[in-house]
């Protein structure tokens, strides 16, 4: 009887202990936003940014009625957003969410992330930006560090 009841008890133990480790590595999606209204439109983005433990897994566009990047002006063209938010998204995966949470992008009175051409503009790394893209690279920012926020 007790070589039974030691087959039966150890599975468990194992079981036990394994439960544990599992549910750390559970994936979490947070929901973050960043907008500010200028001249009568509303700017900026929603994501969802998936965990998993203390680092990103993914970052996606979340649908919503912010517009993620100004027309076409001079010499702006918001191709240059469309073209590089795939690249920019994806290099968020696998960096450590305080890593994220630390960097700073700077804004304006009006909530404007500021672009490089800017005073006060603060380099918040390349990884992080589309060249040409500054203002939408920082909303992308701020909305993925909003999210952070609610883990």
């Amino acid at each position: 009887m007790k070589l039974k009841i030691k087959h039966f008890i150890a599975p468990l133990l194992i079981s036990a202990a394994v439960i544990p480790l599992s549910a750390c590595s559970q994936d979490k999606t947070v929901t973050g936003e960043m907008h500010y209204n200028n001249y009568g439109t509303e700017y900026g983005i929603k994501v969802n940014v998936e965990v998993q433990g203390d680092r990103i897994k993914k970052v996606t566009v979340a649908d919503s009625d912010y517009k993620d990047a100004s027309d076409a002006m001079g010499d702006w063209n918001p191709q240059v957003w469309n073209d590089g938010l795939d690249g920019l998204l994806a290099s968020y995966r696998g960096r450590y969410v305080s890593d994220v949470l630390a960097k700073k992008v700077e804004t304006n009175a009006k909530g404007e992330p500021l672009t490089t051409n800017d005073a006060g503009f603060n380099d918040f790394g390349d990884d992080y930006i589309i060249t040409g893209a500054t203002m939408g690279s920082g909303r992308l920012l701020i909305a993925v560090q909003n999210a952070l926020k609610k883990l």
